[in-house]
């Protein structure tokens, strides 16, 4: 981390925390090398990085909006006996009703997976920090538009983690890089 700034003044509108970098991710594209001898063409992977910018403002509020619409298990009421093996897990010593979350059900589990998938993509969206474009050159103006952009670009979901994670470390404050503080 580079100098450290101390401040005496919060001034409202002043955009003192905004963060801003670059997400780079790696493409792979289908390429051809030719011999030039015999000129025969041999496919082969050319590998490159792609450098995208990326803000932080914005996405923690976009997240604490989405994060309302998470969904939640549902409840269940099970009789264990103090003799089962559960029971003997939780060290009964009489035969006890619980209610509780069941985190195991699968139309929970579903919906869950699907969520955290449109969470990702949600704040990738919000976090990359260059205009959107559809196909004719319109600039994409609402969230359904700007999100039918990613989608149709190639992006996969290891190039939306890595966004995600790199907007994260923009203003994330890590103590292994800063020892002598």
């Amino acid at each position: 981390m580079g100098n450290i700034e101390t401040i005496s003044e919060l001034v409202q509108g002043e955009m003192l925390f905004e963060s801003r970098g670059y997400s780079v991710v790696k493409v792979t594209e289908q390429g051809a090398k030719i011999d030039a001898k015999t000129e025969v063409r041999t496919p082969v992977n050319i590998e490159k990085l792609i450098r995208i910018p990326i803000k932080s403002t914005g996405v923690t509020e976009s997240h604490e909006k989405l994060k309302a619409k998470e969904p939640r298990p549902p409840i269940i009421t099970e009789f264990v006996k103090k003799g089962s093996p559960e029971g003997r897990a939780q060290g009964l010593t009489q035969n006890t009703l619980f209610r509780g979350p069941d985190s195991t059900d699968q139309t929970y589990v579903d919906a869950f997976s699907a969520y955290m998938q449109d969470l990702q993509w949600r704040l990738a969206l919000f976090a990359i920090d260059v205009e959107l474009k559809m196909a004719g050159g319109a600039v994409a103006e609402t969230e359904a538009d700007k999100m039918a952009v990613l989608k149709s670009i190639g992006l996969t979901g290891n190039h939306i983690n890595k966004i995600v994670a790199d907007v994260t470390s923009l203003s994330q404050y890590s103590e292994d890089r800063e020892e002598n503080l």
